[in-house]
């Protein structure tokens, strides 16, 4: 079943790297107020923003290039999570009366630009810097 609400969530993290490179960064969006929590070697900001309409249905249209609206796009594979010390990326979207899922590795942004740009795209519009 479908949530009613409009929702967006990023969770994107470095992965296994030197800790001077580590990061994690988590967004919520629910209805049009977005969530940012970002963690880094130099703490943890937290911030929220109020997005347009205009912000809401760039950021859907986006996704929606990358994968069809109401599918799930599993790039990880049920193999990679069963590996210890993977950790993997996921975006969710509940919109237009359906749900999306991305699954991802950060190496994955290296190799796909469309989705790099809209993890980017999503990290940008939803921080209040």
């Amino acid at each position: 079943m479908v949530e009613p609400v409009d929702r967006l969530e990023l969770v994107d993290g470095s992965g296994p790297v030197s800790p001077k490179h580590q990061f994690a960064t988590k967004i919520v969006v629910e209805g049009k107020k977005a969530v940012r929590e970002h963690r880094d070697t130099n703490g943890t900001v937290k911030d929220e923003r109020e997005l347009s309409d205009a912000d809401w249905a760039a950021l859907v249209d986006a996704i929606a290039a990358v994968v069809p609206l109401g599918t799930t796009l599993d790039l990880v594979g049920a193999e990679k999570r069963r590996n210890k010390g993977v950790a993997f990326n996921s975006l969710r979207l509940v919109a237009r009366g359906s749900e999306t899922r991305i699954d991802y590795l950060p190496s994955h942004l290296e190799d796909d630009a469309k989705l790099a740009a809209v993890v980017e795209r999503i990290k940008t519009t939803c921080s209040a810097g």
